[in-house]
Protein backbone atom coordinates (compact mmCIF):
# COMPACT_ATOMS: atom_id res chain seq x y z
CA UNK A 1 0.00 0.00 0.00
CA UNK A 2 2.84 2.68 0.29
CA UNK A 3 3.81 2.37 -3.38
CA UNK A 4 0.49 4.04 -3.27
CA UNK A 5 1.86 7.53 -1.96
CA UNK A 6 3.89 10.22 -3.67
CA UNK A 7 4.63 12.30 -0.63
CA UNK A 8 4.80 12.54 2.66
CA UNK A 9 5.61 15.16 5.32
CA UNK A 10 8.81 14.04 7.64
CA UNK A 11 7.30 14.65 10.63
CA UNK A 12 4.28 11.84 9.29
CA UNK A 13 1.61 14.52 10.35
CA UNK A 14 -0.79 15.05 7.70
CA UNK A 15 -2.67 18.59 6.58
CA UNK A 16 -5.25 16.46 5.62
CA UNK A 17 -5.88 13.10 7.21
CA UNK A 18 -8.63 12.09 3.82
CA UNK A 19 -5.62 13.36 0.61
CA UNK A 20 -2.05 13.31 -0.16
CA UNK A 21 -0.27 15.91 -2.33
CA UNK A 22 2.35 14.89 -4.46
CA UNK A 23 5.08 16.88 -4.94
CA UNK A 24 4.23 18.53 -7.88
CA UNK A 25 1.41 20.00 -5.66
CA UNK A 26 -1.65 17.92 -7.66
CA UNK A 27 -3.73 15.82 -5.47
CA UNK A 28 -4.23 12.22 -5.77
CA UNK A 29 -6.80 10.03 -4.69
CA UNK A 30 -8.35 10.65 -1.06
CA UNK A 31 -7.68 7.60 1.50
CA UNK A 32 -9.03 6.71 4.99
CA UNK A 33 -7.94 7.65 8.22
CA UNK A 34 -6.70 4.20 8.59
CA UNK A 35 -4.92 3.62 5.38
CA UNK A 36 -2.43 6.93 6.05
CA UNK A 37 -2.16 5.43 10.37
CA UNK A 38 -0.70 2.47 8.08
CA UNK A 39 1.46 4.24 5.82
CA UNK A 40 2.78 6.24 8.64
CA UNK A 41 3.83 3.20 10.47
CA UNK A 42 5.20 1.77 7.35
CA UNK A 43 7.23 5.02 7.07
CA UNK A 44 8.88 4.79 10.41
CA UNK A 45 10.24 1.27 10.03
CA UNK A 46 11.79 1.99 6.86
CA UNK A 47 13.42 5.34 8.58
CA UNK A 48 14.74 2.68 11.07
CA UNK A 49 15.81 0.32 8.17
CA UNK A 50 18.02 2.82 6.07
CA UNK A 51 20.49 3.14 8.12
CA UNK A 52 21.52 -0.52 8.30
CA UNK A 53 21.63 -0.62 4.17
CA UNK A 54 25.35 0.13 4.76
CA UNK A 55 25.47 -3.49 6.08
CA UNK A 56 23.01 -5.11 3.23
CA UNK A 57 19.38 -5.78 2.92
CA UNK A 58 18.01 -9.51 3.59
CA UNK A 59 15.80 -10.56 0.61
CA UNK A 60 14.36 -13.90 -0.18
CA UNK A 61 14.13 -14.41 -4.52
CA UNK A 62 10.61 -16.60 -5.06
CA UNK A 63 11.28 -18.30 -8.68
CA UNK A 64 7.67 -18.07 -10.66
CA UNK A 65 8.01 -14.29 -11.29
CA UNK A 66 10.52 -11.34 -12.35
CA UNK A 67 8.67 -9.45 -9.74
CA UNK A 68 7.77 -12.20 -6.66
CA UNK A 69 10.17 -12.30 -3.38
CA UNK A 70 9.14 -13.42 -0.24
CA UNK A 71 7.20 -10.69 1.49
CA UNK A 72 9.62 -9.32 4.79
CA UNK A 73 9.97 -6.19 6.37
CA UNK A 74 12.83 -4.85 3.63
CA UNK A 75 10.62 -4.95 0.85
CA UNK A 76 8.85 -2.04 2.90
CA UNK A 77 12.04 0.50 1.14
CA UNK A 78 11.46 -0.77 -2.06
CA UNK A 79 7.29 -0.34 -1.75
CA UNK A 80 7.63 3.13 0.58
CA UNK A 81 9.69 5.01 -2.30
CA UNK A 82 7.66 3.09 -5.04
CA UNK A 83 10.62 1.54 -6.77
CA UNK A 84 10.60 -1.69 -8.49
CA UNK A 85 12.56 -4.56 -7.45
CA UNK A 86 12.99 -7.55 -10.02
CA UNK A 87 15.34 -10.51 -10.19
CA UNK A 88 15.75 -12.33 -13.12
CA UNK A 89 16.39 -15.97 -11.72
CA UNK A 90 12.85 -17.52 -12.91
CA UNK A 91 12.24 -20.93 -13.79
CA UNK A 92 10.95 -21.89 -17.24
CA UNK A 93 7.54 -23.81 -16.80
CA UNK A 94 8.53 -25.87 -19.66
CA UNK A 95 11.30 -27.54 -17.36
CA UNK A 96 8.29 -29.51 -15.36
CA UNK A 97 10.07 -31.27 -12.63
CA UNK A 98 12.28 -28.14 -11.65
CA UNK A 99 9.24 -25.56 -11.69
CA UNK A 100 7.44 -28.24 -9.77
CA UNK A 101 9.80 -28.71 -7.10
CA UNK A 102 11.36 -25.44 -7.12
CA UNK A 103 8.86 -22.84 -7.83
CA UNK A 104 5.67 -24.50 -7.36
CA UNK A 105 6.20 -26.65 -4.00
CA UNK A 106 9.37 -25.02 -2.16
CA UNK A 107 8.64 -21.67 -3.70
CA UNK A 108 11.68 -19.56 -2.19
CA UNK A 109 14.92 -19.57 -2.34
CA UNK A 110 15.67 -20.12 1.73
CA UNK A 111 13.85 -23.26 1.41
CA UNK A 112 15.55 -24.29 -1.58
CA UNK A 113 18.76 -24.33 0.28
CA UNK A 114 17.00 -26.28 3.18
CA UNK A 115 15.88 -29.22 0.75
CA UNK A 116 19.38 -28.99 -0.73
CA UNK A 117 20.70 -29.79 3.44
CA UNK A 118 17.75 -31.86 4.11
CA UNK A 119 18.24 -34.54 0.83
CA UNK A 120 22.01 -34.65 2.09
CA UNK A 121 21.15 -35.75 5.36
CA UNK A 122 18.29 -37.89 4.21
CA UNK A 123 21.31 -39.68 2.11
CA UNK A 124 22.98 -40.14 4.75
CA UNK A 125 20.56 -41.54 6.67
CA UNK A 126 19.35 -44.21 3.70
CA UNK A 127 18.62 -47.58 5.01
CA UNK A 128 19.35 -46.44 8.60
CA UNK A 129 16.12 -44.46 9.58
CA UNK A 130 13.96 -46.30 6.91
CA UNK A 131 11.70 -42.78 6.26
CA UNK A 132 9.01 -43.30 3.70
CA UNK A 133 9.96 -39.62 2.50
CA UNK A 134 13.61 -40.31 2.19
CA UNK A 135 13.94 -41.03 -1.79
CA UNK A 136 11.74 -38.02 -2.37
CA UNK A 137 14.10 -35.52 -0.28
CA UNK A 138 16.53 -37.04 -1.71
CA UNK A 139 15.14 -36.39 -5.54
CA UNK A 140 14.10 -32.98 -4.49
CA UNK A 141 17.46 -31.74 -2.94
CA UNK A 142 19.41 -33.41 -6.84
CA UNK A 143 16.92 -31.39 -8.82
CA UNK A 144 17.61 -28.34 -6.27
CA UNK A 145 21.42 -28.63 -6.63
CA UNK A 146 20.87 -28.93 -10.42
CA UNK A 147 19.08 -25.85 -10.60
CA UNK A 148 21.17 -23.94 -8.46
CA UNK A 149 24.44 -24.79 -10.34
CA UNK A 150 23.32 -24.50 -13.60
CA UNK A 151 22.09 -21.16 -13.07
CA UNK A 152 25.21 -19.41 -10.42
CA UNK A 153 24.87 -16.26 -11.62
CA UNK A 154 21.19 -15.46 -10.86
CA UNK A 155 19.99 -15.27 -13.69
CA UNK A 156 18.32 -17.50 -16.26
CA UNK A 157 17.58 -16.78 -20.03
CA UNK A 158 14.08 -17.19 -19.23
CA UNK A 159 13.91 -14.64 -16.36
CA UNK A 160 15.76 -12.34 -19.18
CA UNK A 161 13.33 -12.77 -21.63
CA UNK A 162 10.49 -11.89 -19.13
CA UNK A 163 12.71 -8.83 -18.14
CA UNK A 164 13.14 -7.68 -21.75
CA UNK A 165 9.48 -8.45 -22.07
CA UNK A 166 8.04 -6.82 -19.19
CA UNK A 167 10.16 -3.72 -17.77
CA UNK A 168 8.43 -0.14 -19.29
CA UNK A 169 10.70 0.92 -21.87
CA UNK A 170 13.10 3.94 -20.64
CA UNK A 171 12.40 2.82 -16.81
CA UNK A 172 14.79 2.55 -14.23
CA UNK A 173 14.46 -0.30 -11.45
CA UNK A 174 16.32 -2.22 -8.92
CA UNK A 175 17.91 -5.48 -10.09
CA UNK A 176 18.77 -8.40 -7.60
CA UNK A 177 21.59 -10.50 -8.83
CA UNK A 178 24.65 -12.46 -7.38
CA UNK A 179 23.66 -10.89 -3.98
CA UNK A 180 23.81 -7.75 -5.22
CA UNK A 181 21.25 -4.86 -5.83
CA UNK A 182 21.98 -2.74 -9.22
CA UNK A 183 20.33 -0.22 -11.37
CA UNK A 184 19.29 -1.62 -14.33
CA UNK A 185 17.58 1.09 -17.51
CA UNK A 186 15.25 -0.72 -19.85
CA UNK A 187 16.37 1.23 -23.25
CA UNK A 188 13.82 0.85 -25.81
CA UNK A 189 12.17 -2.11 -25.92
CA UNK A 190 14.78 -4.47 -25.69
CA UNK A 191 17.83 -3.43 -24.24
CA UNK A 192 18.64 -3.75 -20.43
CA UNK A 193 21.99 -2.04 -19.11
CA UNK A 194 23.09 -1.99 -15.43
CA UNK A 195 24.66 0.77 -13.72
CA UNK A 196 28.66 0.40 -13.57
CA UNK A 197 29.36 0.74 -9.57
CA UNK A 198 32.31 -1.31 -8.99
CA UNK A 199 34.92 0.54 -7.30
CA UNK A 200 37.56 -0.75 -9.79
CA UNK A 201 35.99 1.48 -12.17
CA UNK A 202 35.95 4.81 -10.00
CA UNK A 203 39.08 6.58 -12.37
CA UNK A 204 37.16 5.22 -15.58
CA UNK A 205 34.56 8.33 -16.57
CA UNK A 206 34.03 7.17 -19.59
CA UNK A 207 32.54 3.46 -18.41
CA UNK A 208 28.76 4.03 -16.99
CA UNK A 209 26.62 1.41 -18.22
CA UNK A 210 27.14 -2.51 -18.94
CA UNK A 211 25.30 -4.25 -21.21
CA UNK A 212 23.06 -7.35 -19.86
CA UNK A 213 21.87 -9.12 -22.79
CA UNK A 214 23.50 -12.96 -21.77
CA UNK A 215 23.79 -15.23 -18.83
CA UNK A 216 27.20 -15.61 -19.60
CA UNK A 217 28.30 -12.55 -18.28
CA UNK A 218 29.62 -11.56 -22.12
CA UNK A 219 29.31 -7.87 -22.10
CA UNK A 220 30.61 -4.72 -23.23
CA UNK A 221 30.70 -1.60 -21.51
CA UNK A 222 29.12 2.22 -22.64
CA UNK A 223 29.55 5.94 -21.70
CA UNK A 224 26.77 8.31 -20.14
CA UNK A 225 25.38 8.32 -23.80
CA UNK A 226 25.08 4.68 -24.34
CA UNK A 227 27.63 4.89 -26.75
CA UNK A 228 30.09 1.94 -26.40
CA UNK A 229 33.00 2.13 -24.60
CA UNK A 230 36.28 1.91 -26.80
CA UNK A 231 39.14 1.78 -25.08
CA UNK A 232 42.32 2.92 -26.61
CA UNK A 233 46.28 2.98 -24.59
CA UNK A 234 45.94 6.54 -24.02
CA UNK A 235 42.77 6.28 -22.85
CA UNK A 236 43.42 3.48 -20.42
CA UNK A 237 46.95 5.36 -19.11
CA UNK A 238 44.58 8.52 -18.20
CA UNK A 239 42.68 6.55 -16.41
CA UNK A 240 45.16 4.28 -13.88
CA UNK A 241 47.11 7.43 -13.54
CA UNK A 242 45.14 10.98 -12.65
CA UNK A 243 48.89 12.92 -12.86
CA UNK A 244 49.56 11.29 -16.01
CA UNK A 245 46.44 12.56 -17.33
CA UNK A 246 47.26 16.18 -16.17
CA UNK A 247 50.47 16.15 -17.79
CA UNK A 248 49.10 15.03 -21.25
CA UNK A 249 46.36 18.02 -20.82
CA UNK A 250 49.29 20.69 -20.06
CA UNK A 251 51.64 19.64 -22.68
CA UNK A 252 48.91 19.62 -25.15
CA UNK A 253 47.50 23.13 -24.30
CA UNK A 254 47.99 26.05 -27.07
CA UNK A 255 51.02 27.72 -26.43
CA UNK A 256 50.58 31.31 -24.85
CA UNK A 257 47.59 29.95 -22.74
CA UNK A 258 47.76 30.00 -19.04
CA UNK A 259 45.36 29.61 -16.02
CA UNK A 260 44.76 33.63 -15.78
CA UNK A 261 43.50 33.89 -18.93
Amino acid sequence: MGASFAHVRQSSQFMSPTSVTTPSGSRRRNFTEDQIASYARNLEDVMNLIPTLQFGLDVNVRFDSPYSFELTPSLLVFDIFNVALCHGWVIDPQDRETYQVIAAELGSYNNVVEAVIASEVAESKLGVSGEADAEKRIRNGIVCKTFLDASASQLTYYGLGLLVETLPPHSLSVLFRNNHFSVVFKKGDNELYTLVTDHGFLNSSQIVWESLQNIENDSYFLDGLFRKYQPTEQQDSMENYPELHQSVLETNAPQGMSDEE
